[in-house]
């Protein structure tokens, strides 16, 4: 029996053949593209996370275009509502409020337009501005592409039958644009803060989750990981909004300063407090300074020495490894260093072990210019630019 991958006779082509076929194509493909090469794996997870990176760059170089267009038409009917006041509509909530919420200008709109076909003196104030709002919006149709041709790129909105020529009601059509565009811009101002949030580092199986600034507005994902208390190590961040902690976070600040000479004890005792009540609250703590580097890690490095009775040394590892850019200053390292000894009785690490970062600049005292990274350096600048200085 003749094995095929079709039906027997002419034209039909045997497994061995078909395989022979794709390699043949395969190899064609191959020559195609230059040097011969094999088109390079695709990676599906990286190619998903650039192609949405992308997607939200363009959408929130559009906000701006947005909210230039909502404000714009805002002012419009902000004009048409004083005009229609001063024509005699009858509304109570126009006569009675200067500026009546705009959720309610739609049912105004179809109020005025009632009211026109019984009022001679108000259906000519309205068909004027109907002709104003088809002006109008041609104009501002006009300033969205001049907009998009400076800005060097094609906007991906069309305001096609809403403005312009296009419309068949200009100020019902520019009324619909406005609702639209101020339910998109609502929404990019999400993206657009969600694009700032940084998902904190977890250091399980220990209740301490650490990270930046950032990380202090991941307020979904704390939730789901059990977060009850937010520890802000800075002295100068804004606290979160009553209505994204609830009623289920608290938020408390440790005034710290990223400096060597910053005492650390005090705030190792209020902090490891403040952890002790999430704790038997059944929750867990998220500490944040900054940049998530040397104030958050130091506290988190103190609980785990003292409420873990873990090794410095050990601690350092954990928190490296769930957060490579740990690095408390020299001046927070002692003290830990200080704080293990008179928790555990001994030491682990010593002064040269401490997590290194850039060399510190040496700063010109005189000029506040950037000399150098030694003291040599130093040297050199203040010869070559403060020579007539005394030295320090």
């Amino acid at each position: 029996m003749q094995e095929c991958c079709g039906t027997s006779g002419q034209g039909s082509i045997d497994r061995p053949q078909a395989r022979q076929l794709a390699r043949h194509a395969a190899q064609e493909a191959a020559d195609a593209r230059p040097g011969g090469c094999p088109a390079p794996p695709v990676n599906a997870v990286k190619a998903f996370h650039e192609g949405v990176s992308t997607a939200l760059d363009l959408a929130l170089r559009e906000r701006g275009l947005l909210e230039m267009v909502v404000g714009v038409i805002r002012e419009w009917f902000e004009a048409l509502k004083e005009d229609m006041r001063r024509s005699g509509v009858k509304a109570d909530d126009w006569r009675n409020s200067a500026k009546p919420p705009m959720k309610s200008l739609g049912s105004e709109l179809l109020m005025i337009g009632r009211e026109a076909k019984s009022d001679e003196r108000l259906k000519e104030s309205w068909d004027a501005w109907q002709g104003q709002m088809q002006e109008k919006t041609r104009s501002l149709s006009q300033a969205v592409d001049d907009w998009a041709r400076d800005n060097s790129m094609q906007t991906a909105l069309s305001f096609r039958g809403f403005i312009g020529d296009s419309g068949l009601n200009p100020i019902v059509d520019a009324y619909e644009l406005l609702v639209r565009l101020e339910h998109l811009v609502a929404r990019l101002r999400v993206m657009a803060d969600s694009s700032q949030v940084t998902r904190p580092c977890d250091l399980l199986p220990h209740p301490l989750l650490v990270g930046p600034a950032t990380a202090a507005a991941c307020f979904h994902f704390m939730r789901k990981q059990g977060v009850v208390l937010v520890l802000d190590c800075t002295s100068d961040l804004p606290p979160p909004a009553e209505a994204a902690l609830g009623s289920d976070i608290r938020w408390r600040r440790l005034p710290l300063e990223d400096a060597e000479d910053q005492e650390l004890s005090g705030a190792f005792d209020e902090g490891l407090r403040a952890i002790d009540e999430a704790v038997a609250a059944g929750g867990r703590a998220l500490v944040h300074c900054h940049e998530g580097r040397s104030r958050s890690v130091s506290l988190c490095l103190a609980y785990l020495v003292v409420r873990e009775r873990m090794a410095l040394a050990d601690a350092m590892a954990l928190v490296k490894a769930r957060r490579p850019l740990a690095r408390p200053n020299a001046g927070f390292w002692r003290q830990l260093m200080e704080l293990e000894l008179a928790t555990l009785g001994s030491c682990s690490v010593s002064a040269a072990d401490a997590p290194r970062g850039k060399p510190k600049a040496f700063v010109c005292s005189i000029c506040g210019e950037t000399a150098g990274l030694t003291e040599a350096a130093l040297a050199g600048h203040m010869r070559l630019k403060h020579k007539d200085q005394p030295a320090a």
